[in-house]
């Protein structure tokens, strides 16, 4: 969870700020000192309810972002870029999906480039940051809340029932 801590920040960037969270770990495939898998679900304060899946063992690997809302959801793949995006028309009809690829000329590489240039100009004193010091306490608060909730011992058994 501290390793892959991003989909926390951009999931309050879409989405605001967490106000409640649960999480499930896993330390089985890797044997080393860091979760191989985690399952987090997430309140957030405007009401919204969201799940990340956290995944070292997962292969082939992937990283994507689903919203899905009322009025659409969008679908984004780490892997090609592609962002697609299908919205419900006024008379509630679900229109086709619509894909937006990243720009022409686009390399993946050039955005970690465009990251450290960002860095260089922040520690010159040129631009205010753009992910500040709040965003990465706010991220690593998270990932210690999810952390401490999966060392929670109390299971609920929906199949066995109290005498009351």
């Amino acid at each position: 969870m501290l390793t892959l801590s991003h989909p926390l920040d951009y999931l309050r960037w879409f989405l605001g700020e967490v106000e409640s969270l649960w999480a499930f770990i896993s330390h089985k495939g890797l044997n080393m000192p860091v979760e191989d898998l985690a399952e987090i679900g997430l309140r957030f304060k405007n009401g919204a309810i969201g799940s990340l899946h956290l995944d070292y063992d997962q292969r082939p690997p992937s990283h994507t972002l689903d919203i899905i809302g009322t009025r659409g959801t969008l679908h984004w793949d780490n892997a090609g870029g592609i962002t697609r995006i299908a919205q419900v028309a006024p008379d509630g009809k679900t229109g086709s999906w619509q894909d937006y690829p990243p720009a022409d000329g686009f390399e993946r590489n050039t955005m970690f480039l465009d990251e450290l240039r960002h860095f260089l100009n922040v520690m010159h004193g040129d631009v205010a940051p753009v992910c500040t010091l709040t965003d990465g306490i706010q991220a690593l608060q998270l990932a210690l809340a999810a952390y401490q909730s999966s060392h929670l011992k109390q299971v609920i058994h929906p199949h066995k029932h109290q005498n009351t």
